[in-house]
């Protein structure tokens, strides 16, 4: 039977220097290399704690220590465990990471911000239906829902397949109507972890919604986890 997991974490509050200390402890010496190359102090940020949330949750699903734990990347840049069969994802967006983990099958994940304007991207990233399901709205708001309900499902099954941008966005038409819906063998749900971000999930095959287990996570219980 297939399990899948997504945990999500609120970023903003800052972190203080015991805390970047510890959390650095779960890099290896390339994920260390990158984070200091960051110049901006919130990208680096995202990125550490991007790891820190991944490696924590695969280290929690599979039992082996967080220092033990090696992310390889792919030809077009998606994380994989060496002799492993999990599959997982990380997104971020704002002030949120989120990351998916499957057994067995694979997954994507998108999470966006949605009060952030970016319409100007649907010539490049829409098909023609899609960009009427958008323009069909005639509250902002909801042409901004509408706009990420696309965009994050659109980038999750992108995620899931693992090609990266190689595939053309516009030759990809995602189910647009239903939280949860299937389409092209694979699953697509949506929802809102809190009141401005929305999270599209991509799951190959069938997805039991009841069965999926979703979590949220503080940066405390993380720092506090391992002590």
């Amino acid at each position: 039977m297939h399990r899948e997991t997504v945990y999500w974490m609120n970023i903003s509050n800052k972190l203080n220097q015991s805390q970047i200390s510890w959390f650095i402890n779960y890099l290896d010496q390339s994920e260390l290399q990158r984070y200091c190359q960051y110049l901006n102090e919130d990208k680096a940020k995202e990125f550490l704690l991007g790891r820190v949330l991944l490696k924590w949750a695969l280290s929690n699903d599979i039992g082996i220590p967080i220092n033990e734990l090696t992310l390889y990347p792919d030809d077009y840049g998606k994380l994989y465990l060496k002799n492993h069969p999990l599959s997982f994802n990380l997104t971020h967006s704002g002030n949120m990471i989120a990351c998916i983990l499957s057994e067995g099958r694979e997954v994507g994940i998108d999470v966006e911000f949605v009060p952030y304007d970016s319409l100007e991207v649907m010539d490049l990233m829409f098909t023609e239906g899609e960009r009427r399901f958008v323009e069909s709205k005639t509250d902002i708001e909801k042409v901004q829902e509408a706009f990420y309900f696309v965009w994050t499902r659109k980038e999750a099954y992108i995620k899931a397949i693992g090609k990266g941008f190689s595939i053309d966005p516009k030759t990809i038409n995602v189910p647009l109507h239903k939280m949860v819906e299937k389409k092209r063998g694979f699953t697509y749900y949506s929802f809102y972890p809190s009141q401005d971000y929305l999270i599209s999930i991509v799951v190959e095959g069938n997805l039991d919604t009841e069965a999926l287990s979703l979590q949220e996570l503080s940066l405390e219980e993380l720092y506090n986890s391992d002590k």
